[in-house]
């Protein structure tokens, strides 16, 4: 990204972009199976149906009224990646006990889509 893209957005979006990055560079070594999914949905809200990366996409967003939702996920796995491996996967463990098999389930069909 260029930092004329960087400049048309402001400090909430710069801000927003900068957690997306984070999580999205995470390297392979670091990530446990569980965390693809929760990258690959990153990549797909970010990106033309994987094949292009395009954070300008954000003002379309915006217009959808669902920025503050796409905020809110990404701060979520934006706590979640600034922990270690170990303590992701003790959390996807602790998820699918203590939510159960449904809520895992659903979180899996994610990769459906």
């Amino acid at each position: 990204m260029s930092q004329n893209q960087l400049d048309a957005f402001d400090e909430e979006d710069k801000e927003l972009m900068t957690k997306v990055k984070s999580i999205l560079s995470v390297p392979q070594s670091k990530q446990n199976p569980n965390d693809e999914l929760f990258i690959n949905y990153v990549k797909y809200i970010f990106s033309n149906e994987f094949i292009e990366f395009n954070i300008t996409s954000i003002d379309k967003i915006k217009e959808k009224n669902s920025y503050e939702y796409l905020k809110n996920y990404i701060q979520i796995l934006s706590i979640l990646f600034n922990k270690d491996k170990n303590e992701r996967e003790t959390f996807y463990q602790t998820i699918e006990s203590k939510l159960g098999q449904e809520l895992l389930n659903l979180l899996s069909s994610l990769k459906l889509f």
